[in-house]
């Protein structure tokens, strides 16, 4: 077995590791008389390495699933070949040529492995030419860069040879930057040779002037020593024929065979100086026929011999046509320094702006990818490499649909993995840390991507003098920075999201949980007194160190104060991660009551973001819990959840059973909160069934119970209980026609939800009192509530209230003459509500849908909306949507003909029945206002008039705007 990467990590490990079985394979091939064959199996992952140390060298000895894999792969492959997984492929993409082979089932793996065999390599040797060769993306704001290598290509080029040095992290776009330079017309009268140097190579003295020699003299790989001299002699000639002496060392410099006996007989130091002299003098002269510029790519990576040429170079160029530009990393040393004609050319990460319009450029511009672009540009700090990898991998994993510049996102928001040759590049970058600066490093990575240095003084075993040092050399090696925000202390940040969780996972677990276990004590020590503005890093800090109890309270205290703030996905994650941590401990009465309350804690959550059948199922485990331990009050409290979730499912008898017994309960306990808590429920059953009055009526008789600390508490509900009851009380008032009794419940509640600045309660408060007004027929007093109403539950996401606000904001923009926002809007909600199955909102927004259209003035699929809404609210007794249904019958009827007419008529008189039986004043007015419109198309001017005095009349004592007050008033006598 060989490792690559071990004990230092190289980016190009996989690389390395292909070629090295390419190799191997030839040489077998070359050697073997016999027919001999071997088979070599290569995956690339994380390992557990140990040192195994004798006297005069230390090996190392990797275990885990990673060498398992790789072993698999050899006992696959045929005799002659070599298999990788697709690991392998990933790392040394546009390196190694490959066919695949398909998924195959390798056993003690699960899931099916991609098997590849790699046949060959390709001419690429830098990471640039790959990603050359794949195509490149759009060059993004690097004018000043451009210009600065523009003026030193003049100097140059009136005989001052400049030197230009283009720094910067690997991935910021050194090497892009010189390519988009050499693309410019003011080069092409120029000479242009490549050097490119790779990490595995760099101890091969004079590999880049050597490859750089090959390219200009044309001298293919292939190539016989015989042809390379001709080449070669040909060239220098050409040049100037007082450069043959040279010959011979330029002919060692190329690998070439060298007949020379003088040559022989020079010591080691004499070719030395002869070979930098014979490069130095041949660049020179070709200089001087014709301006030349030599790009020394990845400088970093050459040897020592390369540099001391280069050095050397440098010396001599003042008087020259030459440009030498030279891209490398940072930690590359040179003695360029002071040289007139020398410059620098800094390369960071983009900046936010730009770092987007790259990722737009990448993405494209569907509006459904911003939350995505932001994310990448967060993760990637701007970083053109990581940008491009990391949309690829979301494009590989399946999470991104389409093709480069018009993706879109199939799936909800992902949390976004780290590409391979990202990790290689970062993994390698930690690695060449000393020991003192990593281990800080890694300590660091545990608080997280910010960190404080009060709190790492506290868990870094190093002295004060010492921590001081080592971060500074941390800030100038790039992968920290003060950070400029820091309010109560001194702190760092780490450069990149993503140098964050690579420092973080090179650590071994029982190191890591160790570390968070330490921080967790710290911050409590710290942080005594506020250790509430901190639960949930000491959630996250407990879990990692697996304190389970410790876990526990504060994933719990960190879901509450997510709920708060209306932050309901959040708040979702930390009670499951709550529970989850439950089930590490033993499970006695104690700790089964903690979780039905978490359980109990989801509900308001699922409510809210419409997630019915999870809310349901957490229920149903909350109450075989509550009944395992008999514990009367906390089943109480379960049978109001579900009493709240059978109504979302449309089962208003068993929500009202529930809601009864959940209330029998309460009383029988005497626990005000909970009695409370039932009635509310209770009330919106009865309120969604159409019993408007009975609603009330169950207000009225629990508001006295109702503790004045408890008015402005959730008991046991999303919203606060106060903006609860009263939204509630102005919606029913509303639909019972007392409109002054409705404006000042919903204007009360709407204060109180403003005054407490919980988002749900103001997203419900101003919704109803928008809700009310819109009811009235007072269009410029409902948009502005229902707007800001609609703008909270969309920013937070409320899902729950989004269709429903909709609807009434949808119909309100109809009646004030914006008649396609307001379809475009209820056309949403219906959709919506019909996916999550939500009944009752699908009936009332569907129904509305029909009025919005038919005030548009179109009829297309009126009948199918009035049809659809009247089925749902029959079949789950939703009363007064059943009479708004037949008075949409009625209005898309009395169009058409006689018979149409008459049908209208019966619709109406239904629909009237109802509203009467409920004591629907606003809409009974409608269907009589329907009836005078009909009977009038009938030729009935008599029966016109009685129905237009009824609804006129009720209008009147409503104080209603009347509708439509032209075609009413031509019905009268």
């Amino acid at each position: 077995m060989a490792l690559f990467g071990a004990p230092l990590a190289h980016e190009d490990n996989a690389v390395r590791a292909a070629y090295a079985a390419l190799e191997m394979q030839s040489a077998v091939q070359s050697t073997s008389a016999a027919g001999s064959t071997i088979r070599v199996g290569l995956h690339a992952g994380q390992v557990i390495v140990r040192a195994i140390h004798n006297d005069l060298s230390a090996d190392y000895d990797a275990i885990g699933p990673t060498v398992h894999l790789a072993a698999r792969m050899e006992q696959m492959a045929e005799p002659g070949t070599i298999y990788c997984t697709a690991s392998v492929i990933r790392l040394a993409e546009g390196f190694v040529k490959a066919k695949a082979l398909g998924p195959v089932q390798v056993r003690g793996f699960r899931e099916p492995i991609e098997l590849f065999q790699i046949v060959g390599h390709t001419a690429a040797r830098t990471r640039w030419e790959v990603t050359a060769a794949r195509g490149l993306v759009r060059f993004v704001n690097r004018a000043s860069e451009l210009f600065s290598l523009r003026c030193a290509l003049d100097l140059a080029g009136t005989g001052r040879g400049q030197v230009v040095a283009v720094t910067g992290e690997a991935g910021t776009g050194k090497s892009r930057l010189v390519h988009e330079f050499l693309q410019s017309s003011d080069v092409s009268s120029w000479t242009v040779l490549k050097a490119t140097a790779a990490e595995f190579s760099k101890n091969t003295p004079y590999l880049s002037f050597s490859s750089l020699l090959r390219s200009w003299l044309e001298i293919a790989d292939d190539s016989s020593s015989g042809e390379a001299k001709k080449h070669l002699r040909d060239k220098v000639t050409a040049l100037d024929e007082t450069l043959l002496p040279e010959l011979p060392a330029l002919q060692s410099l190329l690998d070439l065979p060298v007949d020379d006996t003088e040559w022989s007989m020079l010591e080691p130091a004499g070719r030395r100086q002869r070979i930098m002299a014979a490069v130095k003098n041949m660049i020179l002269r070709a200089a001087s026929i014709r301006p030349l510029l030599l790009w020394f790519e990845d400088l970093q990576w050459t040897d020592a011999e390369t540099r001391t040429l280069l050095d050397h170079l440098v010396e001599n160029i003042d008087a020259s046509s030459l440009l030498i530009v030279a891209t490398y990393r940072e930690g590359y040393e040179h003695k360029w320094l002071g040289k007139e004609s020398y410059s620098a050319i800094r390369i960071d990460p983009l900046q936010a702006t730009h770092a987007n319009t790259l990722v737009r450029a990448l993405l494209g511009d569907d509006s459904k990818n911003q939350q995505l672009r932001a994310l990448i540009v967060q993760r990637t700090g701007g970083t053109p490499l990581f940008i491009e990898e990391t949309i690829r991998t979301l494009a590989e994993s399946g999470a991104l649909h389409g093709h480069a510049g018009s993706y879109s996102l199939i799936e909800e928001l992902p949390s976004i993995k780290i590409p391979e040759t990202v990790q290689a590049i970062l993994a390698t970058r930690i690695d060449r840390l000393i020991p003192e600066q990593k281990a800080l490093l890694q300590t660091a990575s545990v608080i997280g991507p910010v960190f404080p240095i009060a709190l790492l003084r506290e868990i870094a075993d190093v002295a004060e003098p010492e921590l001081q040092h080592l971060l500074a050399e941390l800030q100038a090696a790039h992968f920290i920075y003060e950070s400029p925000n820091a309010i109560s202390s001194e702190q760092f940040r780490f450069k990149h999201t993503l140098t964050h969780e690579i420092a973080y996972g090179t650590l071994l677990s029982t190191k890591r949980r160790t570390l968070h276990a330490h921080v967790l004590h710290a911050m409590e020590s710290l942080y005594r007194g506020k250790l509430q503005e901190f639960v949930e890093s000491l959630a996250h800090h407990a879990i990692n160190a697996e304190l389970w109890d410790q876990a526990v309270m504060y994933l719990r205290q960190a879901g509450n104060r997510a709920v708060e703030l209306s932050a309901y996905r959040e708040a979702s994650a930390f009670f499951e991660k709550a529970l989850d941590a439950l089930g590490h401990l033993p499970q006695d009465r104690d700790r089964v009551q903690q979780g039905i309350d978490i359980r109990l804690s989801l509900r308001a959550i699922f409510g809210a973001t419409a997630e019915y059948s999870r809310l349901e199922g957490r229920l149903n485990e909350a109450e075989a819990l509550a009944i395992s331990i008999d514990d009367q009050r906390r089943l109480a409290a379960i049978y109001i959840a579900k009493t709240f979730a059978y109504n979302l499912r449309g089962d208003v008898k068993t929500s009202i059973q529930s809601g009864l017994r959940a209330r029998a309960i309460a009383r029988e306990i005497r626990d005000s909160s909970l009695t409370l808590a039932a009635s509310y429920y209770l009330g919106q059953v009865y309120m969604w069934r159409g019993e408007f009055r009975r609603s009330l009526r169950l207000y009225e008789d629990n508001s006295a119970l109702t503790p004045h600390q408890l008015w402005h508490q959730r008991i046991g509900t999303t919203g606060t209980s106060s903006v609860l009851w009263l939204g509630m009380v102005a919606a029913c008032q509303a639909y019972l026609g007392n409109f002054q009794a409705a404006i000042v419940a919903g204007q009360e509640a709407s204060n109180i939800a403003d005054e407490v600045r919980r988002p749900y309660d103001v997203a419900l408060a101003h919704w109803y009192a928008g809700f009310v007004y819109s009811h009235k027929g007072d269009v410029s007093a409902a948009l502005p509530l229902l707007e800001r109403s609609y703008e909270v539950s969309r920013s937070r996401q409320i899902n729950f209230l989004l269709p429903v606000i909709a609807t009434t904001l949808g119909y309100t923009y109809a009646l004030a003459g914006r008649t396609p926002d307001g379809v475009e809007l209820l056309a949403k909600a219906a959709a919506s509500t019909r996916a999550t199955k939500f009944y009752y909102a699908e009936a009332w927004a569907t129904a509305y849908l029909g009025f919005s259209k038919l005030l548009a003035g179109r009829n297309d699929g009126i009948i199918e909306h009035a049809l659809r809404a009247l089925e749902l609210a029959r079949s789950h007794e939703y009363r007064a949507i059943e009479a708004a249904s037949l008075r949409l019958m009625g209005d898309a009827c009395q169009h058409g003909s006689i018979r149409d007419r008459e049908a209208a008529e019966r619709h109406y008189l239904e629909a009237s029945e109802i509203a009467q039986e409920l004591g629907l004043r606003p809409e009974l007015a409608h269907c009589q206002r329907g009836l005078a419109q009909t009977n009038l198309k009938l030729g009935r001017t008599e029966e016109a008039d009685h129905w237009l005095h009824m609804a006129a009349n009720l209008y009147r004592t409503m104080d209603m705007a009347t509708p439509d007050e032209e075609i009413l008033g031509s019905a009268a006598p």
